[in-house]
């Protein structure tokens, strides 16, 4: 996967998502292992998110967009928080102007981003059912991303909400993690 990365932020993330994500997307084909990725001539240009403020994000957006025009479609599995519940789960529903100005520079450089609805249903207890979650809330200009399980049923951590706009299997899919191996998720 190492060869498929152009530029952005070095190294992996810690729990591996950003890694399976972009192994499903532009995975090595015509091999005698692992997976085959939807695209295999995509390239990947990894921008870290995880830990920035609205700035340092929206900052990270509007980067990925201005490297390259050949950088077209954003992938985007995170969502603000307003904090962290009594059980460490995130709080999701912080919308920010300051995030959604990054993701309009992208819509008016013909770039287009997919956001994932959120998982907020995995731990919350049903708590958070009903929230919006942001990015992925903000309508228009994006594509927001539910996760479906191996029936084609709506997986039961994923959010839900009006503003989707198409879902994906999202319940024990392989593809890559770490530097070289694979395992679902």
């Amino acid at each position: 996967m190492q060869a498929k990365i152009i530029g952005g932020d070095a190294g992996f993330d810690a729990n591996n998502h950003g890694v399976h994500v972009a192994g499903i997307a532009a995975a090595i084909s015509n091999n005698n292992l692992g997976i085959s990725g939807v695209d295999h001539f995509a390239r990947i240009h990894p921008q870290r998110i995880g830990g920035l403020d609205d700035a340092g994000t929206t900052r990270a957006v509007t980067d990925a967009v201005r490297f390259s025009p050949d950088v077209r479609v954003l992938n985007n599995s995170w969502g603000s928080i307003f904090g962290f519940d009594e059980f460490g789960n995130g709080i999701p529903g912080r919308y920010s102007t300051v995030v959604r100005s990054g993701f309009a520079t992208a819509y008016k450089q013909n770039r287009v981003s997919c956001i994932a609805m959120g998982n907020h249903n995995l731990y919350s207890g049903g708590r958070y059912t009903n929230v919006v979650a942001f990015p992925a809330g903000f309508n228009s200009g994006l594509l927001a991303v539910g996760a479906t399980d191996i029936g084609d049923n709506h997986a039961g951590f994923s959010a839900r909400g009006a503003h989707i706009d198409v879902s994906a299997p999202g319940v024990d899919i392989l593809s890559t993690v770490g530097t070289n191996d694979y395992a679902p998720m």
